[in-house]
């Protein structure tokens, strides 16, 4: 769930890497949209408190009962990978799991845990926070499949994130109505495959509106 949070910042790649190794059978995903219409890894609407957001993108802010507000849906991927979404995890509550290498952990796309989940690690990020990867040299050969949220459609009107989430699996190959795999078998020589089957997607959300979408 979000990776292995309990262990390192949730929805990051040191979360998910870590899930992957120790053979979830999917690595759970909330995904909202960037103003650019991009599918981004988070759980909250509002960033405030698991990034340094308000450091920043103060000007971004949005003022509601007496409270500041940062949405995702308001920042670019750009804005967005330039954010640290690791170094709140370093903190007392966490004394005995925090890491300095948690520290300027970056906000996460579908993309990129759809590669994460495929063996790969992130080496960079672009200008535009487009993100390159290259095989994990500490991957064990386990693939889990990506179990995804469509968390908050509501706070994107119009912009159809069900089509958009579609299109992106399509696009990574990850999408079963369009590359249907032909491998069955969910467990493989002591390994998770569940990636490389026709099982490898599961979606919910708590939306009725945007179920019957996916549907």
């Amino acid at each position: 769930h979000r990776g292995t949070a309990f262990w390192a910042p949730e929805s990051t790649e040191a979360a998910y890497r870590w899930a992957r190794e120790a053979g979830v059978d999917y690595l759970e995903c909330d995904l909202q949209l960037s103003s650019d219409g991009i599918l981004v890894v988070v759980h909250d609407d509002n960033i405030l408190d698991k990034t340094d957001v308000k450091d920043k993108f103060p000007e971004k802010a949005v003022e509601k009962n007496g409270k500041l507000l940062f949405y995702v849906k308001d920042f670019s991927l750009k804005e967005l990978r330039q954010l640290d979404a690791g170094a709140w995890f370093n903190n007392e509550d966490h004394k005995n799991e925090w890491r300095s290498s948690f520290a300027n952990q970056k906000l996460l796309t579908l993309e990129d845990v759809a590669m994460i989940a495929k063996g790969n690690r992130i080496v960079n990020y672009d200008s535009e926070g487009k993100a390159t990867y290259e095989a994990d040299p500490e991957w064990n050969g386990n693939v889990p499949g990506l179990y995804l949220d469509t968390k908050e459609p509501r706070q994107n009107p119009g912009q159809d994130i069900e089509r958009k989430l579609y299109t992106e699996l399509d696009r990574l190959g990850w999408n079963i109505a369009t590359n249907p795999s032909s491998d069955k078998e969910f467990y493989k020589g002591g390994k998770i495959n569940v990636g490389n089957t026709n099982g490898k997607v599961v979606f919910q959300t708590f939306s009725k509106e945007s179920l019957s979408t996916l549907n």
